[in-house]
């Protein structure tokens, strides 16, 4: 059984949760930057970004996704990869160059309508695929993913009842954090690998700076409400939060929570379905 195409995915996901930066492209607006899918489609919004992750090997064996899972996933994204297209407008965003500001502004309000109406139905439609074990799971690694970015999440915050005041706080380390990491350039020449291994280590401890003076806004609670909500950790995390989309997300035979072959099969109960 073939895996979910993460080409149909990303086709389904342009027009879902990409339709902002088009806007901002018709007007002149700069795009989003480094972090967001696909390195530079945007803000994406967190039901989004989980189903982009469901084309990604290793979360596909961290679910432990059956056969036939896997094939009515890879339905839901053709029939949205169709759905998106048609969402684009005839000759393109290109053509709203030449539309009056308000007029641009009206076309770009409805796209992005059905746009989010999409996203919410293919959402609706994995969650009916993928057993609760696998859509909690799902939840954890995208908490890892995120890193500390998630205690600015809307619904994390309300969970861990992060104050206004902390949430400044958070973003002014983030904000100080990201200057930090603009400075002095992003490692120098392509063609020297000293100077990427440098910049790759330099990066590394600015974030780990930044996240551990993050962690400490926190109260005792929050932090150990905030390691709970990780789960058990998944090595893929990394690769799928620096644009590994589709790939094996670094996973290796025999990791923690990929289980054996068949172990899938046994724990797959869908409400009405089989073993109901």
């Amino acid at each position: 059984m073939s895996l979910v195409s993460p080409m149909r995915w990303m086709l389904a996901l342009v027009a879902v949760g990409v339709l902002c930066v088009s806007s901002a492209q018709a007007q002149g607006r700069p795009q989003g930057g480094r972090g967001n899918f696909g390195g530079g489609f945007g803000q994406q919004s967190p039901g989004q970004e989980k189903l982009g992750y469901l084309a990604n090997e290793a979360v596909q064996k961290e679910l432990e996704l059956a056969d036939d899972q896997k094939a009515d996933l890879k339905k839901i994204a053709e029939e949205a990869a169709t759905k998106a297209r048609d969402l684009v407008p005839q000759g393109g965003f290109q053509g709203f160059r030449d539309l009056s500001q308000e007029e641009r502004d009206k076309r770009m309000a409805e796209v992005r309508t059905k746009g989010e109406a999409l996203g919410k139905d293919m959402l609706k439609k994995v969650e009916g695929v993928l057993l609760p074990h696998q859509m909690d799971r799902l939840q954890e690694i995208w908490v890892q993913v995120k890193g500390t970015a998630v205690l600015l999440d809307a619904d994390t915050g309300k969970q861990l009842a992060i104050t206004e005041t902390q949430k400044e706080k958070i973003t002014e380390i983030r904000d100080a954090a990201r200057r930090e990491m603009g400075q002095g350039g992003g490692g120098g020449n392509n063609n020297d690998e000293a100077a990427r291994t440098a910049a790759r280590e330099r990066f590394t401890k600015i974030g780990q700076e930044r996240d551990t003076k993050v962690v400490a806004v926190l109260t005792a609670d929050q932090k150990a409400k905030y390691e709970k909500m990780k789960g058990e950790a998944f090595e893929g995390a990394a690769s799928l939060r620096f644009g590994g989309f589709g790939q094996g997300g670094g996973a290796r035979p025999g990791q923690p929570g990929q289980g054996g072959q068949g172990q899938g099969e046994q724990q797959r109960r869908r409400p009405g379905g089989d073993g109901q």
